[in-house]
């Protein structure tokens, strides 16, 4: 079975290394539990806070436009490998 969770995309932040081009930020995300449509989805989905560093500017970019917003996140089992 896989647990999924919402939360919302808090804060990003973007930060640029002296000496070279590479982009890298910061992102924080936070339980979902405002608005009433999430009224119900709360109680059962985990609460807490995600915080993730990048150097991929394009996965920068896509959650700096959900800025606000709810995301997915869907936790499941990783296959063994043989």
């Amino acid at each position: 079975m896989a647990v999924t969770a919402r939360f919302y995309v808090r804060k990003v932040t973007e930060e640029r290394q002296a000496g070279t081009s590479d982009k890298t930020g910061h992102v924080e995300l936070s339980a979902s539990i405002k608005g009433e449509e999430n009224r119900s989805w709360a109680k059962y989905t985990p609460a807490g806070n995600i915080t993730l560093s990048t150097v991929n500017a394009d996965a920068l970019e896509w959650f700096a436009d959900r800025m606000g917003r709810d995301v997915a996140l869907m936790f499941d089992d990783v296959p063994a490998t043989i």
